[in-house]
């Protein structure tokens, strides 16, 4: 794909026009934030944002209002998110947290990680855990059994796909990838980028099992400040999932490779996946995937615990590997990382807990009780879109006989389809 012209998809301008545009309004941003107080800011922004707007040209004016206009969800008026006075705002207005307390939220374990704390739910798992173990015995609990290829009951699930538990992972971007456009300091985007994502750990935590979405299967989203999202199962053995964002001044893209393994009493799960944030000046962040723990699957509290490490780069020459559970004598979910150079020069130092607050050299970027994740819709466009799934749309209200045999009926589907494949292969 012609790497320009993707460039110019985010808002349906030229590369040029997005790189001017853009290049305005770091100008405003970074003559505003040393000159204008933090409470005055708001209030002075919309003129200012009139004013870039009416330099454009009438055909990029309409371009621009039909683009939004598609995004929006029905009610809402294109000239709420003109020229993205939203997202602009919140960069402008974003400032650190002025807190140095070592937060942690309720629901976090003493021994790390987030808690199960849904009786209902845990039953449920734990009836699964003991009917799935009856039918496979020691091949699952050897470890060298892939669960990802084991159909579980549905009334241990949650009514969504790991298509939508990907595109929730993203809701964070608003603020802090905005506020990464918003600045020319490279180092500074590559903070952001990384907060964006470990801040997203803590909202993105289920005990109850995703759907496994059908080869071909979509699902699209759009963010609250008119981020689209686009996510899809492109490979069924292994299963793999491809997602797009399209965004003001940048676009992400990747894909997760998911693969599980049980223990005695827990369930580790794996991806080989990527995270890819390209910026509006060719500006590229890369990261990696950690692994997911599931402990106390049979007996004990059961947890969700992030774990191995979180590999971030970027085309500037900065890393940082990001170490989850080896801060000494704090629980699982503290993390550890420090940004390099090229010449392995240290930078900054990434401190704090995904499911407290997150530091870069003392100065706190997030915190849970400041910082939510941003509202997400899911529009359903095409056939093939998770919203049109006859068991998901079931399990929702909450038949589970009926959401167990429409199911089995899919599954049933996508094992004749992958035969068919197999014949015509040879």
């Amino acid at each position: 794909m012609d790497s320009e012209s993707d460039l110019s998809h985010p808002m349906q301008l030229s590369p040029n026009q997005v790189k001017e545009l853009f290049q305005k309004l770091q100008d405003f941003l970074s003559e505003t934030e040393s000159t204008i107080p933090n409470d005055d800011q708001s209030s002075q922004l919309p003129d200012e944002f009139l004013r870039l707007y009416n330099q454009l040209d009438e055909s990029k004016k309409n371009f621009y209002n039909d683009s939004v206009s598609s995004l929006l969800p029905p009610g809402n008026s294109p000239e709420c998110l003109m020229l993205n006075q939203r997202i602009i705002e919140i960069a402008l207005n974003w400032k650190p947290i002025p807190e140095k307390d070592d937060y942690r939220v309720q629901e976090a374990s003493s021994y790390g990680g987030l808690a199960l704390q849904d009786a209902v739910v845990l039953s449920k798992i734990r009836s699964v855990a003991t009917e799935i173990l009856k039918q496979l015995g020691r091949k699952i609990i050897s470890g060298d059994f892939n669960l990802t290829q084991t159909s579980f009951p549905i009334r241990c699930m949650q009514a969504s796909t790991s298509l939508h538990n990907i595109l929730d992972t993203f809701r964070m971007i608003p603020l802090y990838i905005t506020r990464a456009v918003a600045t020319k300091d490279r180092l500074e985007r590559f903070k952001l980028t990384i907060v964006s994502v470990l801040s997203s750990f803590l909202f993105t935590s289920t005990f109850e099992k995703p759907l496994n979405p059908i080869l071909g299967e979509t699902q699209q989203a759009v963010l609250e400040d008119g981020t689209r999202m686009f996510s899809e199962q492109s490979s069924h053995h292994p299963p793999v999932s491809h997602f797009y964002i399209d965004g003001s001044g940048y676009k992400a893209h990747g894909y997760f490779n998911f693969s599980a393994s049980a223990g005695l009493n827990s369930v580790t799960v794996t991806s080989q996946g990527k995270r890819i944030f390209q910026f509006y000046d060719g500006y590229t962040v890369m990261l990696s995937c950690p692994e997911e723990l599931f402990s106390g699957t049979f007996f004990g509290t059961m947890r969700h615990e992030t774990l191995g490490s979180m590999a971030a780069t970027d085309t500037e020459g900065h890393n940082c590997l990001i170490a989850f559970s080896k801060v000494r004598g704090k629980p699982s979910d503290y993390v550890q990382g420090t940004i390099k150079n090229l010449q392995g020069k240290e930078l900054s130092k990434l401190e704090g807990t995904y499911l407290g607050y997150l530091e870069f050299s003392g100065v706190r970027y997030w915190d849970a009780r400041y910082i939510k994740p941003y509202k997400i819709t899911y529009p359903q466009l095409l056939l093939s879109d998770s919203e049109c799934r006859k068991d998901m749309c079931v399990l929702k209200t909450g038949d589970i006989e009926r959401a167990q045999a429409a199911k089995e009926e899919l599954e049933n589907i996508q094992r004749n389809d992958r035969k068919l494949r197999s014949i015509y292969s040879k």
